[in-house]
């Protein structure tokens, strides 16, 4: 049995602290921002970053009314939360979903899958063989990168 090394942590705030743990830094915003709906004093405040904001109804020359939005400044919280949440989710998918040799895998499937493909889309015959070039070195490329790690 070989000894294991040791993971030591980078120090709190360096560049490589925040590389490893920018989802859990950016999931602490989102929780608050989501704790503040809970209270009455902030949830003015959270909805703003949560939902859509300047909602205008138009009821002229119709029976029942039609929403539009407008855009302004407080649009810029909403995209802000909702950039939080794109960061979360991708985290989570790269580390739970796509490690590094499941990606190889699924990628390497997707370009072996293309091969029948030329046939079921009916390419024409002047395209096939440039498809075939770009599908093989995809395949061939990918493939090494999975053999190699």
């Amino acid at each position: 049995m070989g000894f294991r090394k040791k993971n030591k942590s980078p120090p709190v705030l360096s560049h490589e602290f925040v590389i490893q743990n920018h989802a859990d830094m950016v999931s602490c915003v989102a929780m608050v921002i989501l704790l503040g709906l809970m209270f009455e004093v902030t949830a003015k405040y959270a909805i703003m970053f949560i939902t859509v904001q300047y909602n205008v109804t138009y009821t002229e020359y119709r029976s029942e009314p039609i929403n539009f939005y407008e855009y302004g400044p407080k649009d810029l919280a909403t995209i802000f939360f909702y950039v939080l949440v794109a960061i979360i989710l991708h985290a989570l998918i790269q580390e739970y979903i796509l490690d590094v040799k499941f990606f190889y895998i699924c990628q390497i499937a997707y370009w072996l899958h293309a091969l029948p493909e030329l046939y079921f889309q009916k390419v024409r015959k002047e395209d096939i063989p440039r498809q075939l070039n770009y599908i093989c070195l995809n395949v061939f490329h990918i493939a090494g990168a999975y053999i190699l790690k």
